[in-house]
């Protein structure tokens, strides 16, 4: 060759453009497979849907899905899916109308409350209106011309009126129209509407309950059923009573094996109190403060878990013919189906993390939504089975995170199944509790239970700050707190290496003041500077709030421990009571009666400036 670097330059162009053609290829096919995906109908798109909440009208079963913000219809004849249509950002409940072809969902995500039409088989919004941030729930009143909404984060309820919602008088399409609002001293998630045109509304994290007047709205009673985790509502006509699905954790008891055996560190169970009993807590003052207790003192109290089947995290609940009550079992994948008071219950496999239930009265069957593996389980009653399975649509392959997730709300980690990790840390949260599980490396000094959203940002971990690896963190609580001892160790540590890379997803709680859209920045802006003064930064520092240090700040645990690592401030307005033992019930508390940072000597002015800028983290 007369000039070998014009030959080497040459093979290179062509090599070049022969990888550039394969480029060019390559992504052509990957758009065409996109185009391809997206003209497919959507019940045949590969999706997470995650079925929360299900209404069933005629002949039709619609099902809502929370993460993919769809509205799947199923036929209840042929038990196939007929349609699915994006109707939100997100789903959180959907309740059909008495009003034929109309729907009400709301929208976790977008915050709103939305009116579905649905003719035939063609389901679509026909009106949006912005209620109180994190919408989780509807309760219909007053023959469905009125609505409630309980949004979690803002915690507040909203009463909706439904106009033109007669089915006898043609007044034209229905719309909504936002009324009042009213704030709550607890975060919310189910409601249960009962007579007197009011509705039971329930703390998704511990165990206050209040009866609130739809209209006028306002709150008429108070109560403290004294457990955690509030997974289900029933109401009794007849008997006058509300049954609740919850769990007890006693803070007393160690997580020893000897101990989580017998069911003496978390039960679950039904809980069943009259409406004069709920309704005697009028007691109260306005405004209502968050650590306002007003225990119930009568009830019925049936177990859902025995030994060796502890029942882990009961949700759902039905009162249906056929079967004295019929209630979902999240944590162990079962449905628990009661006969007869004198005999255990029936246990029923179904799918993934069962959390809502509807019954069928024409076919006299239950259909199960099993959020964690995108299906609907069809169980006969009499005898009880499973008779069919309808799933939702194709899912992708399940990530780290996605296998850590169904981890996290497995109650069968922990011994004879009685509790999941959900059991303690609410949906990620805290359930307000303390728990004696030997995290921080003593017994017989039992501490509170922290949030974990945002936890993947707050290291180090345990109270007194001695783990630094989230796994670690994590594999302890599997062997210690849940007596997980039937997985080999390969087997553990592979759990919580997906368990930590599913906390690591969760973001802080928002701000309350954020989620009612309502602060007044030149007090946040005075509060700031009181944090900066009292040099609370010192500890808490920014960006999370926290540093990796263990301080003594002047309280000091049952084995005399003084130092203790600060939790994050992020979403501190989410959470209470306070410090490791919770005897701080409200910042202001914190602050005014224990001292802590030597807030005590400020002035009232001071102080509510500088709990207003906490509460805007």
């Amino acid at each position: 060759l007369r000039n070998p670097d014009a030959s080497v330059k040459l093979v290179a162009m062509s090599r070049l453009r022969a990888y550039v053609a394969l480029l060019l290829t390559v992504n052509g096919l990957g758009l065409c497979s996109l185009h391809a995906e997206q003209k497919r109908p959507l019940a045949e798109q590969v999706a997470r849907r995650r079925p929360v909440a299900m209404s069933i009208v005629g002949e039709q079963l619609y099902v809502a899905n929370g993460r993919s913000g769809s509205i799947s219809i199923i036929d209840m004849v042929s038990r196939r899916i007929v349609d699915e249509k994006k109707v939100a950002s997100g789903l959180s409940d959907l309740l059909a109308l008495p009003l034929g072809g109309y729907f009400l969902a709301t929208d976790p995500v977008s915050h709103e409350i939305i009116l579905l039409h649905c003719y035939a088989q063609h389901l679509a919004p026909q009106q949006r209106l912005r209620v109180p941030d994190y919408p989780q729930s509807i309760a219909l009143l007053d023959n469905g011309v009125t609505a409630t909404v309980a949004s979690l984060w803002s915690r507040q309820l909203q009463r909706v009126e439904i106009l033109n919602a007669s089915k006898v008088l043609d007044l034209g399409e229905p719309r909504l129209r936002l009324a009042e609002r009213i704030d709550l001293p607890f975060a919310p998630r189910y409601q249960l509407t009962i007579p007197g045109g009011r509705v039971l509304v329930a703390d998704a994290f511990g165990g206050k309950v209040a009866i609130c007047q739809a209209s006028p709205l306002k709150i008429e009673s108070i109560r403290d059923i004294r457990g955690h985790n509030i997974g289900g509502l029933a109401f009794d006509s007849v008997e006058q009573c509300a049954t609740f699905t919850h769990q007890l954790l006693n803070p007393q008891v160690p997580t020893v094996a000897s101990r989580i055996f017998w069911g003496a560190v978390v039960s679950n169970v039904a809980k069943t109190v009259t409406l004069d009993e709920l309704a005697a807590g009028a007691n109260f003052r306005l405004p209502i403060a968050s650590d306002y207790e007003s225990p119930i003192g009568h009830y019925r109290l049936e177990p859902l878990g025995e030994t060796k089947q502890g029942g882990g995290d009961p949700a759902a609940i039905l009162l249906a013919p056929g079967a004295r009550r019929v209630v979902a079992l999240a944590g162990v994948d079962q449905l628990s189906i009661s006969y007869d008071l004198a005999k255990t219950d029936t246990k029923v496999a179904v799918g993934r993390r069962p959390t809502a239930l509807a019954y069928d009265s024409s076919r006299r069957c239950i259909y199960v939504a099993n959020t964690l593996d995108d299906s609907i389980s069809i169980v006969e009653l009499v005898p009880p089975s499973v008779v069919a399975t309808v799933n939702l649509g194709p899912v992708p392959p399940a990530s780290i995170a996605d296998r850590g997730e169904r981890l996290f709300y497995d109650a069968s980690l922990s011994l004879d199944s009685w509790f999941s990790c959900h059991s303690c840390h609410s949906n990620g949260h805290t359930c307000g509790l303390l728990n004696d599980n030997f995290a921080d490396g003593s017994d017989g000094t039992p501490k509170l239970i922290p949030t974990l959203l945002g936890v993947g940002a707050t290291s180090p971990w345990a109270w007194n700050g001695q783990r630094n690896d989230l796994v670690q963190q994590v594999h302890k609580s599997l062997v210690q707190t849940m007596g997980n001892s039937r997985d080999e160790a390969a087997r553990q540590r592979q759990q919580a290496t997906e368990m930590a890379a599913f906390l690591a997803t969760l973001a802080p709680a928002p701000a309350l003041s954020t989620a009612r859209r309502n602060f007044d920045t030149s007090v946040i802006a005075r509060g700031v500077e009181i944090f900066s003064r009292q040099d609370c930064d010192k500890c808490h520092q920014n960006p999370a709030y926290t540093s990796r240090e263990a301080y003594d700040v002047g309280f000091f645990d049952e084995d005399g421990n003084r130092t203790f690592n600060p939790p994050s401030l992020l979403g501190v307005s989410q959470r209470g009571p306070f410090l490791h033992d919770g005897r701080a019930p409200s910042l202001k508390q914190l602050f005014q009666d224990l001292g802590h940072g030597s807030c005590e000597q400020l002035s009232a002015e001071e102080l509510t400036a500088l709990i207003r800028f906490l509460e805007s983290l």
